[in-house]
């Protein structure tokens, strides 16, 4: 049995174009990350060794790990002087060095889209929505009522 072809085309949701209208907001065009200055960060002076590029776009865990991960690499080459912890631990951090290269274009766009999503809720356009308190109950539930329980 074949099932018919849909079109993979993402509809367009009323809160993205909520969203979008904000672009031209002047903390946007202000605070917005730009690719170009993500990129000179991981190059320049060794910075993408430490993840300076990743804690710009806010990614600070990962860039703290990354940074973790290149003082370890060169802590076990200076005082312990073991070239074979050097290899074990260089590989994974030049790799993800080489990948971040390729996923700088979507983590930008991802924190420039966290920051319109903010701006957009901060000046009221957009409603928050608590997704814990969604999952955690349905409307009609009788253990999460707004209305004051009766006695």
């Amino acid at each position: 049995m074949r099932f018919p072809r849909t079109k993979s085309r993402k509809p367009a949701f009323a809160e993205d174009e909520i969203v979008r209208s904000y672009e031209t907001h002047p903390r946007y065009l202000e605070e917005r990350k730009s690719l170009s200055h993500a990129y000179y960060r991981q190059i320049r002076y060794g910075h993408g060794w430490l993840g300076s590029h990743r804690r710009y776009l806010g990614y600070r865990r990962s860039g703290n790990i990354q940074a973790l991960l290149t003082c370890l690499l060169f802590l076990t080459v200076f005082t312990l002087g073991h070239t074979y912890l050097f290899f074990g631990i260089f590989a994974p951090v030049f790799a993800w060095f080489i990948i971040d290269l390729f996923l700088l274009p979507g983590m930008t766009r991802s924190a420039n889209q966290r920051l319109l999503r903010q701006i957009a809720h901060e000046e009221g356009g957009l409603p928050y929505s608590d997704p814990e308190q969604a999952s955690s109950s349905t409307p009609g539930d009788p253990q999460r009522s707004d209305k004051p329980a009766t006695q």
